[in-house]
C-alpha cells in the first residue's frame, strides 16, 4: 500500500511539474513573425551575390555507421561534436574550396517527436523569433538524406537588413554553439528564412575551426561542391524567395516564362557554383521542399577508367542523391 501511495504521489508530482513548466513557457511565447511588407525601395540586385554557398546537411540515423559508409566512398570524415543542448551531434566532410557536408544525428528523438505530435513546437517556435529551432526540430522523423543547406555571410547584421528590405520574411539571427573534444566552445549566429526551402544563413565560426590539409584530402579526389539542386512544389514562389535572399536574379529562364519543367539556375562564386531549382512532387512526399541532389567536383588523378560522372549508391550515402564529377 505504501509503495502504491508513493508511486501515485510521484506521478502527481511529475504531472504538476510538467504543468508548471508549460505555464511558464506560455508566459514567454514569442510573437509570431508577420510577413515582411515589401520595401518601398526598389530592391537592388547584383551580378554576384554577397552570400557564399557553404554546406549541406544530411540527416542520418547512426552517425558512426554513416561515417564508416562515407569513408568507404573515399571521403575523409571528421567528427565535429555536440551542439548546444545535446540534441544532435555531427561529423563533417571538408573540401578544398571551403564547402563541406554535415552529417547529423538526432539524439533523444522521442522527446522532439512527442513535442511535434502534440503541437507544442508549433505553438512556441513555428513562425516566431525562434523559428530556426522549429526548422531544425521538424526534420527529426524525416527519412535519411538531405534536410537543409547553408549560406555564409561576413556581415550578419547587414545581410539581415538587406533581405528584409527586399521583402523576405526571416527570423532574426540566433546564436548557436558546438562543443568539440578538447577544443574551445565554438559559437556562431544563424538567420533563418521562414520559407524552409531557402537555405539558412550563418556567420563565421568564433573562434575559427582549423581545417588541415589532411582533412580536405579525399581518396576519391573530391575538391568541393559545384551544384545543389532544390526541389519545390511552388516553383515561382521559391525562385522569388531565392532572388530576395541572394540579391541576384535567376540566370535562366526569366520568372515570367516559368513552367513546371524548368530548371532555374542561380550562379554563385563568380560563375563556379550553381544553385538549381526544379519543380518536384515525386521525391518530396515525406519531406518539406529543399535540397534533393548534390554534385561534387573532383580530380581524377590520372585514372582514365573512372567515369566522368558517377552517382553514389544511396544505401551508402544514407538517402542523399550525390554525384561526383571528375575534371
Amino acid at each position: 500500500m505504501n509503495n502504491y501511495r508513493y508511486g501515485k504521489n510521484k506521478i502527481i508530482f511529475l504531472l504538476s511539474l510538467v504543468i508548471i513548466v508549460v505555464l511558464s513557457v506560455l508566459l514567454v511565447v514569442p510573437d509570431k513573425i508577420k510577413s515582411t511588407p515589401v520595401s518601398v525601395k526598389i530592391p537592388s540586385y547584383r551580378a554576384i551575390s554577397d552570400l557564399i554557398f557553404e554546406h549541406v546537411v544530411i540527416r542520418v540515423d547512426d552517425l558512426s555507421q554513416a561515417t564508416e559508409d562515407y569513408q568507404a566512398l573515399g571521403f575523409t570524415v571528421v567528427y565535429g561534436g555536440s551542439h548546444g543542448g545535446g540534441f544532435t551531434h555531427n561529423a563533417l566532410i571538408y573540401f578544398r574550396d571551403g564547402t563541406f557536408v554535415e552529417l547529423i544525428e538526432y539524439k533523444n528523438r522521442w522527446l522532439l517527436r512527442s513535442l511535434l505530435r502534440l503541437g507544442i513546437l508549433d505553438v512556441f517556435l513555428k513562425n516566431t523569433s525562434k523559428h530556426l529551432k522549429y526548422r531544425f526540430s521538424e526534420v527529426v522523423d524525416y527519412p535519411e538524406g538531405f534536410i537543409d543547406s547553408a549560406l555564409l555571410t561576413k556581415d550578419m547584421k547587414g545581410t539581415f537588413q538587406q533581405v528584409i528590405d527586399r521583402g523576405l520574411t526571416v527570423a532574426p539571427p540566433t546564436e548557436f554553439s558546438r562543443q568539440r573534444d578538447n577544443a574551445p566552445l565554438v559559437r556562431w549566429k544563424i538567420m533563418s528564412p521562414i520559407e524552409s526551402v531557402l537555405p539558412f544563413v550563418r556567420d563565421p565560426y568564433m573562434p575559427a575551426i582549423p581545417v588541415t590539409n589532411d582533412m580536405v584530402t579525399h581518396k576519391n579526389g573530391a575538391l568541393g561542391i559545384s551544384q545543389m539542386v532544390y526541389g519545390t512544389r511552388a516553383l515561382e514562389k521559391t525562385v522569388n524567395g531565392f532572388e530576395k535572399l541572394l540579391g541576384i536574379t535567376a540566370n535562366y529562364p526569366r520568372v515570367e516564362a516559368l513552367t513546371e519543367s524548368n530548371l532555374v539556375i542561380f550562379t554563385l562564386s563568380k560563375g563556379f557554383m550553381n544553385l538549381s531549382i526544379r519543380h518536384e512532387d515525386i521525391v518530396l512526399p515525406d519531406k518539406r521542399d529543399g535540397p534533393v541532389e548534390m554534385t561534387i567536383y573532383a580530380k581524377s588523378n590520372g585514372m582514365s577508367s573512372v567515369p566522368r560522372v558517377k552517382r553514389f549508391s544511396r544505401d551508402k550515402t544514407h538517402g542523399a542523391a550525390i554525384n561526383i564529377s571528375y575534371r
